[in-house]
């Protein structure tokens, strides 16, 4: 499993592909999925300027509408020049529930996009995107971040359920007056063999800066490919729960996320 935040991106300066309109690249750094970031025609460049370099291992492009045919390449470097970059991704899938670009067999209205990678410590982060043939990209979300992948995996129990606030009512008659909401996903899971140094170096640093307001990116199993889009978890830490000593230098610690819906 991994746990990423956005803190870093958020407070970065992104320059490149402008936004159409009233749907700017400052919308990348939005919370709320619905205020998107769209850009005119097939192929956006973006410089991300981390102002120092970090160690970084994941960038993820959250709630975009590329087609299986997309691609992204993603490059860094400690210098604003792409390509003398010394890190490269090459071409992959913009839908990362791909295995190439060919569709998946899951086709959703919003897909993501999702690198996992050993660290690298640069400041400029460079993403070309082309998706031909397409009159307009959206991009809900950036997460360039120094994702957390505990040393002992998560505890056996894993819940991922959906949540439906609808509400029906009965008239005299004995019928139903449904009134809908949005559905959302939920995610309950347990870190239960953490030492002291992931316990407050990592955990606790992630609870003082998100909280229950700010969000966060929960992903059971970043490599099960085919169903990372419907497994990935964007929301909102509820609950904050304590961490337990149960054992000499040993901590467990339970996270419930509630989805932020697209």
């Amino acid at each position: 499993m991994i746990l990423a935040n956005a803190l870093l991106s958020d407070a970065a300066t992104i320059s490149g592909t402008s936004g159409a309109g009233d749907l700017p690249l400052a919308n990348l750094q939005e919370m709320d999925l619905k205020a998107i970031y769209r850009a005119m025609g097939d192929t956006i460049t973006l410089t991300v300027d981390l102002l120092t370099a970090k160690q970084i291992n994941l960038v993820a492009l959250i709630a975009h509408n590329c087609s299986p045919i997309a691609s992204v390449r993603l490059r860094a470097s400690n210098t604003n020049n792409s390509s003398t970059a010394p890190y490269d991704t090459g071409l992959l899938p913009a839908r990362s529930n791909q295995t190439a670009f060919v569709d998946s067999g899951y086709p959703l209205e919003k897909n993501m996009f999702l690198s996992f990678f050993a660290p690298q410590t640069y400041r400029y982060w460079f993403i070309d995107i082309v998706d031909t043939g397409a009159a307009y990209i959206d991009i809900g979300r950036l997460y360039i971040s120094n994702a957390f992948q505990p040393t002992t995996n998560m505890d056996y129990g894993l819940s991922e359920g959906v949540v439906d606030p609808s509400k029906v009512n009965r008239v005299v008659s004995g019928g139903k007056i449904p009134r809908e909401f949005v559905k959302y996903k939920t995610a309950e899971f347990t870190l239960g063999y953490m030492n002291e140094d992931e316990t407050y170096g990592k955990v606790f640093a992630l609870e003082m800066a998100c909280g229950r307001t700010k969000d966060v990116l929960f992903i059971p199993d970043p490599d099960a490919k085919s169903l990372l889009q419907i497994r990935s978890h964007y929301g909102t830490m509820e609950t904050i729960n304590p961490k337990v000593a149960f054992q000499y230098s040993l901590y467990n610690k339970s996270f419930r996320i509630e989805e932020i819906p697209a």
